[in-house]
C-alpha cells in the first residue's frame, strides 16, 4: 500500500493501521482527525471466571486466566501437546457427555502411569503448582 502522498508507505498508523512513509505525513495524517480505533486481535468467546469453580452439572474445575497463562508458558506442555495421541485422546474427553469420566477412564487404562498422556497431565499440574518436580501433591 502506498502513503498518501504516493510514495511507497513504510509504516502503520497505530490507531487506524493506514501506511505512511514519513514523519511528516505522519503528522498531517494524524492532524486530520485520525479517530478510528484498532480493532482487538484476539476476542475471546469465553471469559474465564477469576476464581475457579464446580459446575453444577459435572465435577469439573473451570481455570482461571493466571492459570491458563501459566500453562501456556511451560514450554515443555507445549511440545507434548503437539503429540497426536494426546490430541485425540483429549479431544475425545472434550466431546464426551461425562468429561470426568472419560478422563478416569483414560488413566486406568494407563497400568504403569508411563503414558505420554500420563505425563501430559502431570506436566499440567506442576505447571499449575499442584504436583512438584518429584510428582508429589502440593495440595
Amino acid at each position: 500500500m502506498d502513503c498518501s502522498c504516493g510514495n511507497p508507505g513504510k509504516y502503520k498508523c497505530p490507531r487506524c493501521l493506514i501506511r505512511y512513509c514519513s514523519k511528516d505525513c505522519y503528522s498531517a495524517h494524524k492532524n486530520s482527525g485520525c479517530e478510528r480505533k484498532r480493532e482487538p486481535k484476539f476476542t475471546p468467546i469465553v471469559r474465564h471466571p477469576h476464581r475457579n469453580f464446580l459446575l453444577e452439572d459435572e465435577d469439573e474445575t473451570i481455570l482461571t486466566d493466571e492459570e491458563l497463562s501459566q500453562m501456556r508458558l511451560n514450554q515443555t506442555l507445549k511440545t507434548m501437546l503437539k503429540n497426536e495421541e494426546v490430541r485425540k485422546l483429549l479431544n475425545e474427553i472434550d466431546s464426551s457427555e461425562n468429561r470426568l469420566g472419560a478422563l478416569r477412564s483414560v488413566l486406568l487404562q494407563d497400568k504403569d502411569g508411563n503414558s505420554t498422556f500420563q505425563q501430559c497431565m502431570d506436566e499440567m499440574l506442576k505447571s499449575l503448582g499442584y504436583l512438584n518436580e518429584e510428582g508429589q501433591s502440593t495440595i
